[in-house]
């Protein structure tokens, strides 16, 4: 486990699944900025009996918080095939939890955690460009803006921009700086 002040991280456990198909399919918990899907517990079980959720190129993280209780879902995975770098994201579950420096935290710890165990040289954060809350998550972990990528997806029947953001290797603090009681 990698703790922080705030939150601790930890690779989704079996047990863990249902708790997140609960919160990531209650619509009122997302927020304005996502497209809403359903998840199964199927989906996710098929996603875990794979590799467990966490491999070379993808995996994920239950975020707990001091209580040990699953307060968010993170995950990484590569970004175009001849970049050497990986994207993080995910969110925080419930709007009570968001606001409290969870999300600034998951992505300080994920990010050494991934310089630290990956051979990569960046990793980035995307986001639409209507959520401040996300570009106060990348700004408060060290990342960097670098751009807008146009048109990235659809969400309600229009189109939506999104920022990029990116640390690179060498601004990334090292792991032993990051997480708590190393």
């Amino acid at each position: 486990m990698l703790s922080g002040k705030l939150i601790s991280l930890r690779p989704v456990m079996e047990e863990d699944l249902p708790i997140i198909v609960r919160h990531v399919n209650d619509y009122s918990q997302l927020g304005p900025h996502l497209p809403f899907r359903f998840r199964t517990l199927f989906e996710m079980k098929k996603m875990y009996a794979e590799n467990g959720m966490f491999g070379d190129a993808t995996g994920s993280f239950a975020v707990l918080d001091k209580s040990e209780s699953i307060v968010g879902w993170f995950a990484y995975f590569p970004t175009t095939m001849y970049v050497k770098g990986l994207e993080i994201g995910g969110r925080i579950l419930r709007a009570d939890d968001w606001g409290k420096g969870y999300g600034t935290e998951v992505a300080r710890l994920m990010s050494a955690y991934l310089f630290s165990a990956k051979d990569i040289l960046r990793i980035q954060i995307c986001f639409n460009t209507t959520n401040p809350a996300s570009k106060r998550i990348a700004e408060k972990a060290g990342f960097t803006y670098e751009g807008i990528m146009r048109h990235a997806y659809r969400f309600d029947d229009r189109p939506v921009d999104m920022e990029v953001w990116s640390m690179l290797r060498a601004e990334c603090p090292p792991l032993h700086e990051v997480v708590v009681g190393h």
